[in-house]
């Protein structure tokens, strides 16, 4: 399910508790038309009427409501409600269907992930980027350098070796792409890992890239300074390589050595898949 931002205090209000991030979430920008003062809202919780003008939204745009469970209400639509400038409002502007998702576009691929991947791109004023590689082995590596201010405007930055087996377990690329967002550089760097990403990163960023570098994807054959295009319009993200050179680069690359030989982490890294079929360890079962 997708909530359009313009409206997502309207469905929060029927399954979120907390007054406080009700508040802070109902949208502000509904229609002049409607009569936002006052008003009785019988069987409604205080909560969701008393507590400013865009929370009697909630009411406002219903005919009827009911409580099907202790924290859960269910709306239903005043009809023929639009918006201030006379544009119809309607369920979708509640609920995105799928087909109007921004982020619809996210699911990638190329001959950087010819399994596929993630892109988090929502909200960006270009959701593309072509520019030249910075290469890091580990998160690690990646932060030192995002902290000497070593990444540039247009660069796309790759954290490999981070995936399900090299990792192992996908650790999540939260502090190197809030690092890029307090530098200013969230809308110019792109970034690409096989790890994967908290649920607050921003910016243009792919994680889940597979194959994984750890099992020898095309990840692993990226050099620094080498063009990378994220394109979540056209779904691509390619490594502007000749194939015939990546074929060469293939032929020398070896699997680095597991960061655990032994205990539960390197059982893990033996059992675990690619990211692509979930980073499951019962594959075989």
């Amino acid at each position: 399910m997708f909530v359009s931002p313009r409206f997502a205090g309207v469905l929060l209000a029927a399954c979120v508790t907390s007054t406080a991030a009700l508040a802070a979430m109902t949208s502000s920008k509904a229609s002049d038309n409607l009569d936002l003062t006052g008003g009785s809202f019988p069987g409604i919780p205080g909560a969701l009427v008393g507590r400013g003008k865009h929370l009697e939204l909630v009411p406002k745009l219903a005919q009827s409501w009911e409580q099907v469970e202790p924290t859960v209400w269910r709306f239903h639509l005043r009809p023929n409600v639009k918006f201030a400038g006379g544009e119809p409002f309607t369920a979708d502007d509640v609920v995105y269907s799928y087909q109007r998702v921004i982020g619809e576009g996210s699911d990638l691929k190329g001959n950087l992930a010819t399994e596929g991947c993630v892109a988090k791109i929502t909200g960006l004023k270009n959701p593309s980027i072509t520019g030249p590689a910075r290469v890091f082995d580990s998160e690690n590596d990646c932060m030192k350098a995002i902290m000497a201010k070593k990444i540039k405007p247009g660069d796309v930055v790759v954290i490999r070796y981070e995936g399900p087996k090299g990792g192992p377990g996908m650790q999540e690329m939260l502090a190197p792409t809030s690092a890029l967002i307090g530098q200013g550089l969230g809308e110019s760097v792109g970034l690409l890992t096989d790890g994967r990403f908290s649920g607050g990163t921003w910016g243009m960023v792919v994680g889940h890239v597979a194959p994984e570098a750890y099992v020898g994807g095309t990840i692993a054959l990226v050099k620094e300074g080498d063009s990378i295009t994220i394109d979540a319009k056209k779904r691509l993200l390619q490594l502007n390589v000749p194939s015939k050179e990546l074929a060469a680069r293939r032929k020398k690359w070896k699997a680095p050595r597991p960061r655990h030989t032994h205990g539960l982490l390197a059982k893990y890294r033996r059992l675990v898949s690619t990211a692509s079929l979930g980073a499951i360890t019962d594959l075989e079962a």
